[in-house]
């Protein structure tokens, strides 16, 4: 079974939404830590997926961050946000009632479940935490967060 479809029941999808989240989360950051570049149309770094998913990290202050995921829409002709969060390592300093999820380190804006999920599980990028994709978003040309990718 897809990740996606593992919660598409409206109690499994509240009971399991921060597990999936603690598994995509990290590996959004990886994904865009090894592959994201700058590019022309996105805020922040960018990295793409195949033909159909590309995901974007920004930085949005200290110790906060903001996730995009695009995806195919359902006609398969465009794409759409599939996903959208702000991310944060510090949540004694949130928003409790935004920073919702994950023991209050994410608030999620939107989410289309969709096999795009399993794309970004499938692919080889290492999960990293939040505390690592702060510093690299902030100042993304310091040789100290710079990762050079073959």
């Amino acid at each position: 079974m897809a990740i996606w479809e593992s919660t598409m029941k409206p109690n499994a999808q509240r009971e399991n939404r921060d597990k999936i989240l603690g598994r995509l989360l990290p590996k959004i950051f990886g994904i865009v830590f090894e592959k994201g570049k700058e590019t022309h149309g996105y805020s922040g770094r960018t990295a793409q997926l195949g033909a159909d998913v590309t995901l974007t990290g920004s930085y949005l202050g200290a110790n906060r961050l903001m996730l995009s995921v695009y995806g195919p829409d359902k006609s398969g002709v465009g794409t759409m946000k599939v996903f959208s969060a702000h991310v944060t390592d510090l949540p004694s300093c949130g928003d409790p009632s935004f920073y919702r999820n994950c023991d209050g380190c994410c608030a999620l804006l939107s989410w289309r479940r969709g096999p795009w999920e399993d794309a970004i599980m499938a692919d080889a990028a290492t999960s990293r935490p939040i505390s690592d994709e702060a510093g690299y978003l902030s100042c993304p040309g310091c040789r100290r967060h710079r990762v050079s990718v073959s």
